[in-house]
C-alpha cells in the first residue's frame, strides 16, 4: 500500500510544487499588500488552485485509462480498492501542501495584526474557524470530482469541466456564504463524490 502511494505522489510531483508557490504567493500577498488588494490576490491564487487540484484528479484517471495503471497494478495482486484510495491520499496530500502553511501562517499572524494589515490579517478568528474547513472541503471536493470527469470518455467534459466546476463551486459559497451550514453542504458533497468516484471506478472495464 506504501508503495501505491509513493507512486501515486511520485506522479503529482509537478502539481505539488505549483501548490507550494500558489501557498507561498498567498501568504506574500496577506503580508506585504495592504488594504483590499491582497483579498483579490488570494482569491485569484485559490481560483486558480481549485483548477490545478480538478486537473490533478482528471489527468490520473485519464492517464490510468489510457495507460492501463490499474490493469498492470490488479495484475500484480493489488485491488482497485487500494489503488484508489492511495490515489486519493496523493489528492490529500496536495491538499495538505496548500493548506497547512497558510493555516498556520494565518493562525499565527492574527495574533499579530495592526491597523494598517491588510483584509486577509484583519479576519476575526471565529470567522477563521469556519474558513479553513470550508476550503479544505472546496479543495477535496475539486480534486474528488476531478477523479469522477477523469473517468468519463468524453474529452469536452474533463476539458471545459473543471472551469465550469470551479465557477459553480465559488457561486455555491457565494450564495451559502461562509456559515456552518455551507460547510455542512460541503461535507455532504464530498461525501457523494467520493462514493461516486469510487464505485464507478470499481465497477468500470479495465
Amino acid at each position: 500500500m506504501w508503495t501505491l502511494i509513493k507512486r501515486e505522489c511520485t506522479e503529482v510531483f509537478t502539481y505539488a510544487i505549483v501548490i507550494a508557490l500558489i501557498a507561498a504567493g498567498s501568504i506574500l500577498a496577506a503580508a506585504y499588500l495592504q488594504k483590499d488588494r491582497d483579498l483579490g490576490v488570494c482569491i485569484f491564487g485559490f481560483f486558480i488552485l481549485e483548477l490545478i487540484l480538478t486537473a490533478a484528479g482528471v489527468s490520473r484517471m485519464v492517464l490510468d485509462r489510457t495507460h492501463g495503471f490499474s490493469t498492470f497494478y490488479t495484475s500484480h495482486l493489488t485491488t482497485r480498492k487500494h489503488i484508489f484510495a492511495a490515489r486519493l491520499t496523493a489528492g490529500l496530500c496536495l491538499v495538505a501542501i496548500y493548506c497547512i502553511p497558510v493555516a498556520i501562517w494565518l493562525s499565527y499572524q492574527t495574533k499579530l495584526v495592526h491597523a494598517d494589515s491588510g483584509f486577509m490579517l484583519n479576519l476575526p478568528s471565529s470567522f477563521m474557524l469556519r474558513l479553513i474547513p470550508l476550503a479544505i472541503l472546496m479543495l477535496v471536493a475539486s480534486f474528488s470530482l476531478g477523479l469522477q470527469m477523469g473517468l468519463s470518455n468524453k474529452p469536452i467534459l474533463y476539458s471545459l469541466g473543471p472551469l465550469v466546476w470551479v465557477v459553480l463551486l465559488f457561486t455555491v459559497v457565494v450564495i451559502g456564504g461562509f456559515r456552518y451550514s455551507t460547510i455542512a453542504i460541503l461535507l455532504l458533497l464530498n461525501a457523494s463524490l467520493l462514493y461516486a468516484c469510487r464505485k464507478h471506478y470499481l465497477t468500470m472495464s479495465l
